[in-house]
């Protein structure tokens, strides 16, 4: 009869070296050059921003933070609605910069599905809207050549 303490001993060393592992990859990856990182910059957001032209029946456009930009599968979405769902949430900022843009563009015709983070939302101290605002003003500044890339 094996011990409780071999099976305890055998699980530690697994973690160990699956710790070992997991930190050198990292360390590899790093010194690489390799940074964490996902697209979510103004000039995507403008990019993104860019669509809402589509016929209204074909577009759905989310806004708010990050609960609806990661919490919705667009795949799922466009597979149930037949719409295609256009992403102008940005993490940690409030929806109101991005509603005040879309109800002033006049050729704006889509549907709209804001998601209110409440912290967010009624926080009026700047940081919530510095994103938002950012992908904004990059559309108002975008040069020609930005645009074609």
């Amino acid at each position: 009869m094996e011990s409780p303490g071999n099976h305890l001993k055998a699980c530690l060393f697994s973690l160990v070296i699956i710790g070992i592992s997991l930190i050198s990859w990292e360390y590899y990856l790093r010194n690489k050059g390799y940074q964490i990182s996902y697209d979510d910059g103004k000039e995507f957001w403008a990019h993104e921003r860019s669509k809402v032209y589509q016929h209204k029946d074909k577009i759905t456009v989310f806004i708010g933070s990050s609960r609806i930009k990661y919490d919705l599968d667009s795949d799922i979405w466009m597979t149930e609605t037949g719409e295609r769902p256009i992403q102008l949430a940005c993490v940690g900022s409030t929806p109101i910069s991005v509603l005040a843009d879309l109800a002033a563009d006049e050729k704006f015709k889509g549907k709209l599905i804001i998601d209110v983070t409440e912290k967010l939302f009624f926080n009026f101290d700047g940081r919530p809207y510095d994103r938002p605002n950012a992908g904004i003003k990059y559309i108002e500044e975008e040069t020609y050549a930005q645009k074609a890339s």
